[in-house]
């Protein structure tokens, strides 16, 4: 995925602490609290060479990945991913 800061995206409703990302970053359980809820991305950094975020849902206190969340996708998104 694409995204960048201020995006919506929504937390994977099926998060659980037996998952991990391509890049070795884990769900905690405290992590669990926000699963299937809309947040915005408030920081994008790289992780050995892929995108992390943070969060405005728990104050940028994790470390997310695209594999932890999904992005509803616009229209003329769908469109532009098309061509």
């Amino acid at each position: 995925m694409n995204l960048k800061v201020g995006d919506e995206v929504t937390i994977r409703k099926d998060l659980n602490t037996n998952m991990m990302s391509s890049t070795a970053i884990g769900v905690v359980s405290q992590m669990l609290i926000y699963a299937g809820k809309k947040t915005k991305i408030t920081e994008v950094s790289d992780y050995k060479g892929k995108p992390k975020y943070r969060l405005r849902i728990d104050n940028a206190s994790w470390n997310w990945t695209d594999d932890f969340l999904y992005k509803k996708l616009t229209w003329k998104e769908i469109i532009e991913n098309l061509k």
